[in-house]
């Protein structure tokens, strides 16, 4: 509609200026065929770049949706390592959906892991039953950690929330896991004399 409006403003130019004189009216109609063909390339342009941002949003979703079908592949691949553990240890981790340690369970026999696995092990049982035993959570946590979970669990008590655990590294009393529903949250742990002392959100990739 644009184009058809200004070549019809072109004509009219050009038929007024052919009363002047045919010099004024060339120049006119010249103008105005510049004028039209600017419009006809502008709306060409606007055209490619609308295909062009909406061709670059589809390809953004389609990454985006690969990427969250590899996470949920991940995370359901990662291999349940509770059967590793020892009777005693299965039993702490009894509430967890899911215990993953390291790959293949190659960190089963890793104190610190254990040691977190146990820890939300304890907060998910205590959150799912009345949770004023804090034994089992004062075994294996200490400072900051236990406070944080008994406030997690008074907020959370009686509701048996799904819950995952997969370490993913563990080095120097610092272990890093993914947990939750679906284990894609990342937590940073900090373990000092058999206890968790520190879970903080961690920065890397689950």
């Amino acid at each position: 509609m644009r184009i058809q409006r200004l070549a019809a403003a072109a004509a009219a130019t050009a038929l007024a200026a052919s009363l002047v004189g045919c010099s004024d009216a060339k120049d006119a109609a010249d103008k105005a065929k510049s004028a039209a063909s600017s419009a006809a390339s502008s709306v060409g342009t606007q055209a490619k770049e609308k295909a062009s941002d909406a061709a670059s949003k589809a390809a953004d979703k389609v990454k985006d949706h690969v990427k969250e079908k590899a996470r949920e592949k991940g995370r359901a691949l990662f291999e349940d390592a509770t059967a590793k553990l020892s009777p005693e240890a299965q039993k702490k981790v009894a509430s967890l959906a899911t215990v993953g340690l390291g790959a293949k369970g190659q960190l089963a026999d890793d104190d610190d892991s254990v040691t977190v696995a146990e820890f939300f092990g304890a907060r998910q049982a205590m959150t799912a039953d009345t949770g004023m035993d804090r034994t089992a959570l004062e075994a294996v946590s200490d400072g900051a950690a236990l406070r944080n979970a008994t406030v997690y669990v008074s907020r959370y008590m009686n509701k048996k929330i799904p819950f995952s655990v997969d370490v993913i590294s563990s080095e120097n009393g610092t272990v890093e896991a993914c947990v939750g529903a679906k284990a894609d949250r990342p937590r940073t742990l900090t373990v000092k004399d058999g206890k968790v002392v520190s879970n903080v959100a961690g920065d890397h990739t689950c």
